[in-house]
């Protein structure tokens, strides 16, 4: 009997002590995710992985050019993120590029809920308007763009950059960047002109139905409306160079910055033209698509300058 009290206290004993010490343990903490070293800046998404390191800006199904390489902004290296975004890194500077999906990413990774938002219209060196969104915030700016076509979207980051000296380098940046086909050297978007383009600019040039135009230059943030008396001198002077201009059998590289752009309206407000100017002229033909280059090395087109900026 002793010996079977003896056996049930020592059980008891044991529970118990089981019990106090389940109640004094603190339980394992479910271990995190493998943290992601791409996370995005700001803390709540993440952009795509991995990222593979390459040695220029030739990216599988795209290439990047007329990025700022120059002093005091250079190139610290290129990688590939997650299969489909081009990535320039700067010592003070990100520049991403991407494959437009239609969702309209946001390629920066960086999301703080403090931004200042706002915009710039830009003036590409290829021709084109850019609609830029500039997003402010104390630790520095985003901005955000499509190519003139639509096809590829962009982003910069500048941290600790903030106010027009951060302003000025989106400018740089959305004035000059555009993304080509590999093996080709010109965006997409852009061709040679034939002889059949440059027989129907000329047509359009010298119609006769102009009755708006609007210019901008790669110092001005937004078009403005050209008098009648300085828009028929703009005008005159491309319908006086149009029989010297000639086509390329082969695109060569453009100057990048330095664009103006002219935009023709007839009097119903209807689009007729763009034609920019780069040491080329680009012509795109109403609302149309696509970009017609033509060889303007003959021409005397340089003396449009003298009318900018536009006051």
């Amino acid at each position: 009997m002793k010996k079977l009290t003896r056996i049930l206290a020592l059980t008891l004993c044991c529970l118990l002590a089981a019990g106090l010490a389940a109640c004094g343990e603190t339980p394992a903490p479910t271990p995190d995710p493998d943290p992601d070293p791409s996370a995005a800046i700001g803390g709540n998404t993440q952009i795509p992985n991995p990222r593979v390191p390459y040695e220029n800006d030739e990216f599988p199904d795209f290439k990047l050019a007329g990025y700022p390489d120059r002093d005091g902004m250079k190139p610290t290296g290129f990688c590939l993120i997650g299969g489909t975004i081009g990535e320039i890194s700067y010592e003070t500077a990100t520049l991403r590029c991407a494959a437009d999906t239609g969702e309209g990413e946001d390629l920066s990774g960086v999301y703080y809920p403090d931004a200042e938002e706002s915009e710039l219209s830009v003036c590409h060196s290829y021709g084109g308007i850019i609609t830029v969104t500039v997003k402010e915030h104390s630790e520095g700016t985003v901005a955000l763009w499509k190519s003139c076509e639509g096809d590829f979207d962009y982003s910069l980051w500048l941290p600790g950059q903030t106010g027009d000296a951060a302003k000025a380098l989106v400018m740089e940046f959305a004035a000059g960047v555009y993304a080509v086909k590999p093996g080709v050297e010109t965006p997409i978007g852009h061709v040679a002109g034939t002889e059949k383009e440059l027989t129907r600019w000329r047509e359009v040039i010298r119609a006769g139905n102009i009755a708006k135009v609007m210019a901008m230059d790669h110092t001005m943030t937004e078009p403005v409306e050209l008098t009648p008396e300085k828009a028929g001198q703009l005008i005159g002077l491309l319908a006086e160079s149009a029989d010297r201009l000639t086509v390329y059998e082969r695109l060569p590289n453009p100057a990048t910055g330095g664009a103006l752009r002219l935009t023709a309206y007839d009097g119903e407000g209807n689009q007729l033209f763009t034609a920019c100017y780069n040491g080329w002229l680009v012509v795109t033909f109403g609302n149309e698509m696509t970009n017609y280059v033509f060889d303007a090395s003959d021409c005397e087109l340089y003396t449009l300058y003298t009318f900018f900026p536009v006051e």
